[in-house]
């Protein structure tokens, strides 16, 4: 073989034996790199991690948690010294546990109180039950999502915000706050409702009525009063007969509602037109009464007054009860 041809191969050999092993030492450089950096990244601690130290944690609401350090008592925390607070989506506390009771995040705001308790409201107004969420004993205000107290905690009952205001109560007496904790809507009310559609139905010394979000009314009041009235009259026989029912005053407009007959522990609704008694119980009958107070309806008959309501009812057996329901107290 010429010489210079075999020095020519020896060097190719040589050549590609020292790039082979270049490559495999890049290699095991690169593993055995991406091993120390592995090792040297801190593992993410989990949710659970994070909160590890409250005793309660609830569900994420508006990307915030409320969390409790204190006493479990059966499925609801209190008890002396039990604190609430709130963490972010992270698990980062970002409000500190130091209030007594506090609510979910809404719109940006969270109620939170020195000796409160959440407990449910409702009103009747007009006929519909109002249920409001109150957050009453105590003292309530509203913090941001920063932590810092927009309002003073010194209201003795708030409501979450609907539409920017939340309705709030102190000294017996209701109002609005906005998001920014200025008393927008004096507190004036003796019943304040959530804000839907940018009015709200409001009370003052028993007269309803809907305002906006400046506090202008939207109708004028009218007073409508629910009144229960209640009487009895000894039948023949010896046994007791109690009547019951409810008042409605709208306006000028009155209506005798739910009205009951009970004789011993039956319970009976009169059907009107015909003179008996029936013993189911939610007939839906309503019977108006006239301006001067007479009403009438099939053999039950009487006279709204100032104080009292006078009634007649005749059995269709021919008995006839007369008797005197008066307001109960």
């Amino acid at each position: 073989m010429n010489k210079k041809i075999f020095i020519a191969i020896v060097t190719s050999i040589n050549m590609l034996m020292f790039f082979a092993c270049n490559q495999s030492a890049k290699k095991v450089s690169t593993e055995e790199n991406k091993v120390s950096t592995e090792e040297l990244t801190p593992k993410k601690p989990s949710w659970e991690e994070l909160t590890s130290k409250y005793n309660r944690v609830y569900d994420l609401k508006d990307n915030f948690a409320l969390v409790y350090i204190g006493e479990i008592r059966g499925n609801s925390p209190g008890g002396a010294g039990g604190k609430f607070g709130f963490v972010d989506k992270t698990g980062v506390e970002v409000v500190p546990c130091k209030y007594d009771y506090a609510i979910d995040f809404k719109g940006g705001m969270a109620a939170v109180s020195n000796g409160g308790a959440f407990q449910l409201e409702e009103t009747n107004i007009g006929g519909t039950n109002y249920s409001l969420y109150h957050y009453r004993g105590g003292k309530w205000g509203f913090i941001d999502k920063t932590g810092k107290e927009v309002t003073p905690i010194q209201y003795d009952a708030v409501n979450d915000f609907f539409e920017g205001l939340a309705s709030v109560r102190m000294n017996g007496k209701s109002g609005y706050v906005d998001n920014t904790g200025q008393e927008v809507i004096p507190l004036k009310y003796d019943f304040a409702g959530n804000f839907s559609e940018g009015k709200a139905i409001v009370r003052v010394k028993g007269k309803e009525g809907f305002i906006d979000k400046t506090g202008e009314s939207l109708a004028p009041p009218t007073v409508h009063s629910f009144v229960e009235y209640s009487g009895k009259k000894t039948v023949d026989n010896g046994m007791t007969l109690n009547i019951s029912f409810t008042l409605e005053t709208k306006g000028d407009e009155k209506t005798i509602r739910d009205y009951k007959i009970h004789v011993g522990k039956e319970t009976y609704h009169p059907t009107f037109g015909k003179g008996t008694m029936t013993n189911y119980e939610n007939s839906g009958v309503s019977i108006s009464v006239a301006a001067n107070g007479m009403f009438s309806a099939g053999d039950f008959r009487g006279t709204v007054k100032t104080n009292k309501v006078d009634c007649t009812l005749k059995r269709s057996y021919g008995a006839t009860y007369t008797f005197t329901a008066f307001p109960k107290k």
